[in-house]
C-alpha cells in the first residue's frame, strides 16, 4: 500500500533559491494539479526542536510541537495518511509506504514520521506497517533486474569504536537467509581491503554493513568507523560509494547498520547523506538510520 507526498515550492517550482529558513508556502502536487499552498514557518523554535530531535528521539516536548506544526502544514496541504489503509495493512502484515519526494531541500529534514493518523492523535511511527521513503525528484526509474542467478547476503561488521550487537544481528539474517535458500557469508573486523576481497570474490545481493557511524566535517555526511578495535579507520560516502559502483547490477540492497547514516544533517544540502550517495551511484535500495542508532533499535 502506497502514498506518495510530491512537494513544490510555491515561488520557486523547479528548485532553486536555496535553504529558506523563513515562512515560505509549498504545494503538492497530485498529478499536474497543484494542492495549498501550506506555509512552514521554519521559526527559532521549530529550529530547536528538530535539531532536539535529531540529538535524542525522547527530547521533551520537542516531537509532539514538531507532529502539531506538521499536522497542521498537511492539513493545508490536503493531505493525511490514510488511517483505513493502515489498518487493513496492520492486520494483513502488509506495509504501508509513504514517499516523501520534495524539490525544496529543507523539506527533507521535517520528522515526516511523526505525521498525525486520524483523530485519535497516534504518530505514523507507532504503526509497525509503516514506512518513510525519500526518493529524489527527477532521479529516472531505474530498470527492473532480473532475480540474482546466486542470491546472498554479505554480513560484515567492525567493533571498533564500541560494541557492536553481531550476534543478534547474524542470528536473524542467518534465519532469514535460511528460509529463503540464499547463501550468507559473514566476517568481522570490516574494513576496506577485506570487504573489497569479498566483492571481488563475487559480489551479494545484499550487503548488510553494521559498524558505528561518526559525524563527517562540517558540510559532510556523517561517514562509518570500521576495521579492527586496534586499528581502526573511516571511510566517506564518496569512497563506499565509488568501491560498490561496479557491482550495482549485482547489489540490490545495503543495509547501514549505523547511526546517521541516512542523515544529512551537516549537508547545507541535506541531501548529502551516505545512503543518498549510495542511492544516487546506482545501488537500487538503501536502508539506513537518519538519527542515532540504539541497539535495540538495530535489533529490532
Amino acid at each position: 500500500m502506497f502514498a506518495k507526498l510530491h512537494l513544490l515550492s510555491q515561488d520557486e517550482p523547479e528548485g532553486g533559491g536555496g535553504l529558506r529558513w523563513r515562512a515560505h508556502p509549498y504545494l503538492r502536487m497530485v498529478g499536474t494539479v497543484p494542492k495549498g499552498p501550506a506555509v512552514f514557518d521554519w521559526n527559532e523554535r521549530q529550529r530547536h526542536d528538530l535539531e532536539a530531535l535529531w540529538r535524542d528521539p525522547a527530547a521533551e516536548g520537542a516531537r509532539e510541537r514538531l507532529a502539531k506544526d506538521l499536522a497542521a502544514f498537511c492539513d493545508d496541504l490536503g493531505w493525511a495518511p490514510d488511517a483505513e489503509m493502515l489498518e487493513q495493512a496492520e492486520q494483513h502484515g502488509d506495509e504501508y509506504l509513504v514517499t516523501v519526494s520534495a524539490v525544496p531541500s529543507e523539506l527533507y529534514l521535517l520528522p515526516w514520521e511523526v505525521v498525525q493518523v486520524g483523530a485519535a492523535g497516534t504518530y505514523l511511527s507507532d504503526h509497525a506497517s509503516a514506512q518513510v521513503r525519500y526518493a529524489m525528484p527527477g532521479l529516472e526509474p531505474r530498470e527492473i533486474l532480473p532475480v540474482p542467478p546466486v542470491p546472498g547476503v554479505l554480513f560484515a561488521w567492525s567493533s571498533a569504536g564500541g560494541a557492536v550487537p553481531h550476534e543478534e544481528q547474524a542470528a536473524a539474517i542467518r534465519a532469514a537467509a535460511e528460509a529463503g535458500g540464499v547463501t550468507l557469508c559473514e566476517f568481522a573486523a570490516v574494513n576496506e581491503a577485506n570487504l573489497q576481497a569479498a566483492l571481488d570474490a563475487g559480489p551479494p545481493s545484499v550487503l548488510h554493513l553494521l559498524c558505528h557511524g561518526l559525524p563527517g566535517p562540517e558540510g559532510e555526511p556523517p561517514r562509518l568507523k570500521w576495521g579492527a578495535s586496534d586499528s581502526p579507520s573511516e571511510i566517506t560516502a564518496t569512497h563506499l560509494a565509488r568501491m560498490l559502483r561496479r557491482h550495482n547490477g549485482t547489489i540490490r540492497l545495503v543495509v547501514l547498520s549505523a547511526c546517521g547514516s541516512g542523515d544529512g544533517h551537516g549537508d547545507p544540502l541535506f541531501m548529502g547523506s551516505m545512503a543518498q550517495e549510495l542511492h544516487r551511484k546506482g545501488i537500487p535500495n538503501v536502508v539506513a538510520s537518519r538519527y542515532p542508532l540504539s541497539v535495540r533499535g538495530s535489533r529490532v
